[in-house]
């Protein structure tokens, strides 16, 4: 995470306060109307690890409050322990980004009207900070004319010129900056949106085939039920038919057929299972010797 030295804590100003993470920073004032959250260099608090990505989230001041919003991460953003996706920030919400864990501090007048009001003060402190400017470029300038009346030409690329040049190549460096931001914000966005809509077309083929496998599991479990209640009607009228054909024979048939049966269902005598009893030591001898049939 950056390593730049903390600002005073103001309880009167939305902040992320620092709860788990390696950082010397405890404090992050939330001021922007964007504030970025990423490993990038141009993030605005920028998060050194493996798990963060380049632009890993982003905060909103809306007029409903303060919203954060996942940019399709690596590892995804916890708000109290949930993944979201889009949420609004409440105080002392405990807000976890990759091995980093924030409070959301959200002071009482924090409202729509102080996420609307941010703008206005700092336009209020720029346009006070281009004036104190403007007045020290014009003393410059009155310096500049008093020591050199023949113009700039002179004393081209020397003198008090060389301030407006770095400041301007500042700004413009700025505005790039800026622009890179925000085109990396809209890529965010746009594949957020596909990403969206792919899980949506997933969630959607999903439950067709869930719905389709139920319904083949109720068509196949109708179909064993009346399998198998077709063959215990089959077995129940084959048996009502071998108990009437017994109850019509006479006894020694009866008997007969029982004897046949038995036969029939005997085993081979090469298969009888040899018990111990069918064995009895011999004569003289320690030995066993097999009983004779």
């Amino acid at each position: 995470m950056n390593t730049k030295p903390d600002v005073a804590f103001l309880p009167g100003e939305p902040a992320l306060i620092v709860t788990f993470g390696n950082t010397a920073k405890k404090y992050r004032r939330l001021h922007r109307q964007v504030t970025i959250l990423g490993r990038g260099r141009g993030c605005d608090i920028g998060l050194v690890a493996p798990d963060i990505s380049e632009v890993h989230c982003v905060i909103l001041r809306t007029s409903q409050g303060l919203h954060i919003r996942d940019c399709a991460s690596r590892s995804g953003t916890r708000l109290n322990g949930t993944e979201i996706r889009e949420a609004l920030l409440h105080d002392g919400a405990v807000l976890q980004i990759g091995p980093f864990s924030f409070r959301v501090h959200l002071p009482p007048n924090c409202t729509a009207f102080g996420a609307v009001q941010a703008p206005t003060e700092r336009l209020q402190r720029s346009r006070g900070r281009l004036a104190r400017r403007a007045w020290k470029f014009r003393r410059l300038l009155r310096e500049f004319k008093s020591r050199c009346p023949d113009g700039p030409r002179a004393v081209q690329g020397t003198g008090p010129l060389g301030d407006p040049d770095r400041q301007a190549a500042a700004l413009a460096e700025q505005a790039r900056c800026i622009g890179q931001r925000q085109r990396e914000l809209e890529q965010a966005e746009r594949d957020l949106a596909c990403d969206r809509e792919t899980l949506d077309q997933e969630f959607a083929a999903l439950q067709a085939r869930i719905l389709q496998s139920e319904q083949e599991l109720a068509h196949r479990e109708t179909e064993v039920e009346a399998a198998i209640r077709a063959r215990w009607e089959q077995f129940q009228q084959h048996l009502r038919t071998a108990q009437e054909q017994l109850s019509k024979a006479p006894p020694a048939a009866q008997h007969s057929g029982l004897d046949d049966s038995l036969q029939r269902h005997e085993p081979p005598h090469s298969e009888r299972i040899r018990s111990p009893l069918h064995l009895k030591p011999k004569r003289g001898g320690s030995g066993l010797r097999r009983v004779s049939e």
